[in-house]
């Protein structure tokens, strides 16, 4: 519950330079990819935009190196949710304050289970590709391949 507070105000904060580049900015530029493209294009590249931090040892402290391709996999099975949030609200609010929980909240599952690595463990870990992974595969269920246009006059508030 922490988390969800913590995540949806104070975290939530930093993340509002990210979203307004990666959902508000640049999904807006790739948009005429259509929405699956778009979102997964933009994702990988925020996967990639992290990789210094992730060399430097955050994320993935004990496979830095492997950490940078699991944390862009992350990011672009990541993205079509958080798109999505973006695509139907017409505002970047939706992605922020998620992206704010999701960090708030994300490091938990490595406190609470005893053993294993930091590639598979943890939402940024093969466990949580899996789900990402299922999770766009309800996405695809719901909305199929045409999410249909992408708003263009708001981005960051609401009309």
């Amino acid at each position: 519950a922490k988390a969800v507070v913590a995540g949806g105000t104070l975290n939530a904060l930093p993340c509002l330079g990210e979203e307004a580049g990666w959902r508000g900015w640049l999904l807006q530029e790739l948009a005429p990819l259509g929405f699956w493209r778009a979102s997964l294009l933009s994702g990988a590249m925020w996967g990639l935009w992290h990789a210094p931090l992730v060399v430097q040892g955050h994320n993935y402290p004990q496979h830095p190196i492997a950490g940078v391709a699991l944390m862009t996999a992350f990011c672009a099975l990541l993205s079509p949710g958080m798109a999505l949030l973006r695509w139907k609200s017409r505002s970047v609010w939706p992605a922020v304050v998620f992206h704010g929980v999701l960090n708030a909240g994300g490091p938990l599952p490595l406190l609470l289970l005893a053993g294993g690595s930091d590639l598979t463990v943890g939402v940024t870990g093969l466990a949580g590709l899996l789900v990402l992974a299922g999770a766009n595969a309800g996405i695809f269920a719901l909305f199929g391949r045409d999410i249909g246009p992408m708003p263009e006059d708001a981005w960051i508030a609401r009309d």
